[in-house]
């Protein structure tokens, strides 16, 4: 009697199963948002920019790279990852105060539970929420962080580094009030 039970309820789960992968196959694809300006930085850095005026004068940062604990596929290297990705914040060749946690703040960004950084399975975020761009010069020294932590940790003497922190496994976005255009082109100065 058990057997029977475990192949029907086996034989209505891949049923259930096939009804619903087969249609979302054919599901169309979203077209791009016209509001969100996108593009590829010569180093291979994808970016997404829009504008949110919601809130005058601030704006939220996050550089997104494609290295978490688990999908590299060693187990072992997951503190190796948190350590990298902590460690990338500090010492940072352009940034203007002695570490960028302290310029962040000092610009209203409050870190979240993990801080700036979060590392999760499957990506490593650095997170600059409610930056206030008071002026030219914070949004460019926010760029130049941004930028700083893909060329650190793309360009380490650590293989593991050099493998799974590529720049063209990073993705710079950025919301707020902001020109995108104008973000864009800074971007690609850098």
């Amino acid at each position: 009697m058990t057997k029977l039970y475990f192949k029907r309820t086996l034989f209505f789960v891949v049923g259930l199963l096939c009804a619903i992968i087969m249609p979302a196959q054919d599901l169309p694809v979203l077209p791009a948002d016209p509001a969100v300006r996108t593009g590829t930085l010569p180093n291979g850095t994808v970016y997404y920019i829009v504008q949110n005026k919601t809130i005058k004068g601030v704006a939220d940062f996050s550089l997104v790279q494609k290295t978490g604990t688990t999908n590299i596929g060693d187990s072992s290297a997951s503190d190796h990852v948190t350590g990298i990705a902590r460690d990338a914040l500090s010492a940072l060749p352009r940034c203007l105060s002695s570490s960028a946690q302290e310029f962040f703040t000092s610009h209203g960004a409050t870190p979240g539970k993990d801080g700036f950084v979060k590392v999760t399975d499957n990506s490593t975020q650095f997170i600059f929420k409610d930056v206030i761009i008071s002026s030219p010069a914070v949004l460019d020294s926010t760029l130049l962080v941004i930028s700083d932590i893909i060329d650190r940790v793309s360009t380490a003497e650590d293989p593991f580094v050099r493998k799974w922190y590529a720049p063209s496994d990073q993705a710079v976005v950025i919301s707020g009030d902001v020109d995108p255009a104008s973000v864009a082109d800074r971007l690609k100065l850098l």
